[in-house]
């Protein structure tokens, strides 16, 4: 008696399909009611701006850069802001800085320099 193989069928499959180019993205996890945005894929060490939301810094740079380079954020968004469906994330963060202005404290442009032509879908 012959075993089937798992893969049988699959069938070849090339480098470049595994190890695709990263792309920036924005994600929303309904557990914890959060907008998560990557743009870099790489480490990173968030930093608290406000109760609404935190940046994520790169964790190395160039020795030459005395910068920290913004790679992505997070903000929280409870049902209470009545968001759902598939949204901008700039759209987003106007809601959130609506309710509270000081959400993204001094950092307010590089979250929307972050999250331009993202869209994230709000679901339950």
């Amino acid at each position: 008696m012959q075993k089937n193989s798992p893969f049988e069928g699959a069938g070849l499959i090339g480098l470049t399909e595994i190890f695709k180019t990263f792309e920036p993205c924005a994600y929303y996890l309904p557990e914890l009611r959060l907008i998560i945005v990557a743009t870099k894929d790489c480490s990173y060490t968030a930093e608290w701006i406000s109760r609404w939301s935190e940046i994520h810094w790169q964790n190395y740079q160039p020795w030459y850069a005395p910068w920290k380079k913004g790679v992505g954020f997070s903000v929280y968004c409870p049902h209470d802001l009545g968001l759902s469906g598939d949204m901008p994330v700039t759209a987003v963060l106007d809601r959130v800085l609506r309710e509270d202005p000081n959400a993204c404290g001094r950092h307010r442009n590089l979250l929307y320099r972050l999250a331009k032509l993202l869209t994230v879908r709000i679901s339950e």
